[in-house]
């Protein structure tokens, strides 16, 4: 499963590979620089084969409570169906940067589709994200 990269997404700074897997940020205002930047993060981790969906979302929110050293103001959450596979959306905040994340498994494969941005300039930014996160379409080359 690849993430075919629309005409939407021509905004690709670079892809970077990162501890077994790929991590791609798309800036959303033409700036990565500070950590608050509005971005959209595609990120694809190796797991173990019998990675359940529940276990999956428990190392994702003790990775989410070490991100936030336990100060969490806002969390979210809802499961759904996303690209035909299972996937959970999760909501959360430090108090300074928000962030909207999109997770599911395929394949021994975590896919995390992140958005995130200062709080202030969530809102503003959320509409392009939500487009380009909607223009996706995960392929399947190993059928």
């Amino acid at each position: 499963m690849e993430f075919d990269i629309s005409k939407n997404l021509e905004k690709l700074i670079g892809c970077d590979p990162v501890l077994g897997g790929i991590d791609a940020t798309i800036p959303l205002n033409g700036n990565r620089e500070k950590p608050d930047d509005p971005k959209l993060i595609l990120m694809v981790d190796r797991y173990d084969e019998d990675l359940s969906f529940g276990e999956f979302y428990s190392i994702r929110q003790k990775e989410v409570e070490e991100w936030s050293n336990n100060k969490i103001t806002t969390k979210d959450k809802r499961e759904f169906i996303f690209q035909n596979k299972k996937a959970y959306e999760l909501f959360y905040s430090n108090g300074q940067i928000k962030r909207k994340e999109i997770g599911f498994l395929y394949k021994s494969k975590a896919y995390t589709i992140r958005y995130e941005a200062s709080v202030i300039d969530f809102k503003q930014y959320e509409k392009e994200a939500t487009k380009i996160v909607d223009s996706l379409k995960f392929i399947d080359k190993h059928k």
